[in-house]
């Protein structure tokens, strides 16, 4: 029972960590998810940690995570993958689209349509992060355009 109780200690300061939105927390996290040591269910709540993390984090750092992730799609143990496929979708990591795609080829015919709705949001969340980029792009221009038709002018 103390092994348990360790365990579960274990998850909550790993999903805590993820909460924290401190960058530092990366790395203990990563080293969570990877096979060796540990039970299945702690490095499961180490994927959740990174989730919450992910959104937050600088281009390289997300990066390191979403790699860490993908890798974890590949993991042993069921579980794991399944944590992995579910932090990528949860955090919005459009970047982990392919691997997600990949992981769906490994699934029994039950557990495919779970996944298929999880990519699908993910995908209309990459679509809707393009249009938002391409209307910061208009309304730069736009801006652009006024300033040189008030220079024109005056």
């Amino acid at each position: 029972e103390s092994k348990r109780g360790h365990a579960v200690g274990q998850m909550g300061a790993l999903r805590g960590l993820g909460r924290s939105v401190r960058p530092s927390a990366l790395e203990p996290l990563c080293a969570a998810l990877q096979p060796g040591g540990r039970r299945s269910f702690v490095r499961a709540a180490a994927a959740d940690g990174i989730a919450a993390l992910l959104p937050r984090l600088e281009r390289g750092p997300r990066a390191t995570a979403v790699d860490t992730l993908t890798s974890a799609l590949r993991d042993p143990i069921a579980r794991v993958r399944q944590a992995a496929a579910n932090a990528l979708i949860q955090s919005g990591a459009h970047e982990g689209l392919g691997a997600l795609r990949a992981y769906e080829s490994t699934l029994s015919n039950q557990e495919v349509p779970r996944l298929r709705r999880g990519i699908r949001k993910l995908g209309r969340g990459d679509d809707r992060r393009t249009m938002e980029k391409r209307i910061e792009g208009l309304e730069e221009n736009l801006r652009d355009l006024r300033t040189r038709l008030t220079t024109v002018e005056g």
